[in-house]
């Protein structure tokens, strides 16, 4: 009688052979074949074919005892969200918004500027900006006279640059949608988004649709 190892051995073996050869083989040649597997294969060798590897080498007895003894190593999860993080993902309307004298908010939302100088115009909303968040600012403008718009995203009072647009042209009269979008990969505390406006003369101006999504 075969000790346990290998009848194991030739359990499998005889399983791969019925796979390969089929029903029209016959038994004897099935025999003399599994007999001689069973003996020249040195103790602990795996016999498999097609489905059976992965079963194979789900079994503890057939790994080597360097791979039995191998440490786990734990993967790192990231962190989950905090809570309180939610009420920070939302939408802020020029309602929101701290304004230069120049300008006025009318009652539909649109920013009207009477002769404001160059600098910045609008700038707010000062607040904490959550890790792994997209903050996206959008906006209409029209004007009377040509005109440099640009805008910026920063913190501790404008020390500290998070990303913006660069200045782009409006053309007088017309009217021209604009908008970014950033990454913050770490929270941000007093965050600021700023507009800005750059003219040869003071500068007429309506402001439309603007929103600064925090998401």
């Amino acid at each position: 009688m075969l000790p346990p190892g290998r009848q194991k051995q030739r359990a499998r073996a005889e399983s791969s052979l019925k796979w390969a050869y089929g029903s029209d083989v016959s038994m004897r040649m099935k025999s003399a074949t599994l007999q001689m597997l069973t003996f020249l294969l040195a103790p602990g060798t795996v016999v498999s074919c097609g489905g059976g590897a992965a079963e194979d080498a789900a079994d503890p007895t057939t790994l080597a005892a360097g791979e039995r003894n191998r440490a786990v190593v734990p993967v790192a999860m990231p962190a989950a969200p905090d809570p309180a993080d939610a009420a920070l993902r939302r939408s802020y309307e020029a309602s929101d918004m701290a304004l230069q004298n120049c300008t006025k908010l009318e009652g539909d939302g649109t920013i009207v500027g009477q002769n404001c100088p160059s600098g910045s115009i609008v700038f707010g909303p000062y607040v904490r900006i959550p890790r792994d968040a997209n903050v996206r600012l959008s906006f209409d403008i029209q004007a009377q006279t040509q005109l440099g718009i640009s805008s910026d995203i920063v913190s501790a009072a404008g020390t500290v640059f998070h990303g913006g647009m660069d200045e782009q042209v409006l053309d007088p009269k017309a009217r021209q949608h604009w908008g970014y979008a950033i990454r913050m990969p770490q929270s941000v505390d007093a965050a600021e988004a700023r507009l800005w406006v750059r003219g040869e003369t003071p500068a007429s101006f309506k402001i439309s649709s603007f929103k600064l999504t925090v998401e």
